[in-house]
């Protein structure tokens, strides 16, 4: 099961920490949540997920991720059959 973040700044402290290799981006596109940003953070053990209103703090959060460069980045896209599919990005 995910476990929830709702602060950026330690979704950042987590992206810092050796053990984290992976951030998937995903737009969400439907429903209530529609024009928010979904951020998954993989760690060896746990997956972290922190779910942004504004598209453009969710851009400042990718940024300094880059920084880190511990993570690889990764961006969701929609496969015919409904499954997300991930690209890397960075």
């Amino acid at each position: 099961m995910p476990a929830a973040i709702t602060e950026p700044a330690e979704f950042l402290k987590l992206c810092q920490k050796g053990n984290a290799f992976e951030v998937r981006v995903k737009r969400i596109e439907k429903g209530s949540f529609k024009g928010h940003m979904k951020l998954k953070l993989r760690t060896s053990k746990r997956l972290f997920t922190i779910t942004m209103k504004n598209p453009a703090d969710a851009k400042n959060v990718l940024e300094q991720v880059k920084k880190v460069k511990k993570c690889k980045i990764t961006k969701a896209k929609k496969a015919a059959n409904g499954v997300a599919l991930y690209t890397f990005v960075q």
